[in-house]
């Protein structure tokens, strides 16, 4: 079942990619653990998965170990890849600390660059703090783990509607859950061109996300069910993008990119 996702969403989905960066994620994951265990940064590990996380947040941290340990295999079975030996999770304790981490003025409620995730801290959420189950099956984990899994298998040519757009895809599938403020917009005939999602030209970040979304789900339902990974594997062998799409929607391609906006409405239970 589909479920809503309340405003305070849109923070999740901030566009990760465009940020630009304090040191510590340029540093990449080996080097930050490093340094973060040597500074005595609290750390949990089990299976494979790494948990960083501050002073006095423990129990968030166990929230966060189990989230990984029960969504890493779907999440990755969904995208074809194999899970890593190593999954980094930074926990942040507010949201001025994960601003300062990322480099960012607004702080998202979870972020993946390179080869580890961030997490902000479940009782410094905006809307407030939210109990374990909620954030298990609300927060951030599976889009970010499924960040990742596009990223190892597909490299870092992926644009942005497309990272995203199968990051909400891969979450409705696991956990059911999809942002949907902008469906409303949506069916009132708003939104963005392929080009305008392609280039990411978007001021209103909860419709280009359901578009995206909607984009993925579309691709994902041709040839059977298995577009997304013949587009995934097509991006793999070195396929450009626009090529995979044109073979893979084939006649459908025309209207996929042409200049009106994609308003296809989702159909809900």
């Amino acid at each position: 079942m589909r479920r809503h996702g309340s405003a305070w969403v849109l923070i999740l989905f901030l566009l990760v990619g465009g940020l630009s960066f304090f040191p510590w994620p340029s540093l990449g994951g080996w080097v930050l653990e490093q340094q973060a265990l040597a500074q005595g940064t609290p750390a949990l590990r089990q299976d494979g998965v790494l948990v960083l996380y501050p002073e006095g947040h423990e129990e968030e941290a166990v929230w966060v170990l189990e989230g990984v340990l029960r969504y890493r295999e779907p999440v990755f079975s969904l995208l074809g890849v194999p899970v890593p030996e190593t999954i980094r999770v930074v926990l942040a304790a507010d949201e001025r600390e994960l601003e300062k981490d990322l480099g960012t003025r607004e702080a998202p409620l979870g972020a993946f660059w390179k080869d580890t995730i961030w997490v902000l801290a479940p009782s410094a959420w905006p809307r407030g703090p939210v109990d374990r189950e909620t954030f298990l099956e609300e927060g951030p984990l599976v889009h970010e783990l499924a960040h990742l899994a596009l990223h190892s298998r597909a490299g870092e040519a992926v644009p942005v509607w497309l990272d995203e757009g199968i990051a909400q895809w891969v979450d409705e599938k696991v956990t059911g859950f999809l942002w949907l403020d902008a469906l409303p917009r949506l069916e009132a005939g708003e939104g963005y061109t392929y080009r305008q999602l392609s280039r990411w030209e978007v001021g209103d970040l909860a419709l280009a996300y359901l578009q995206s979304y909607l984009l993925v789900d579309a691709i994902a339902r041709t040839h059977g069910g298995e577009g997304l990974e013949l587009l995934l594997q097509r991006l793999e062998r070195g396929y450009s993008l626009e090529a995979s799409l044109k073979a893979i929607l084939g006649q459908d391609y025309p209207a996929f990119v042409s200049g009106a906006p994609w308003t296809r409405p989702i159909p809900l239970p």
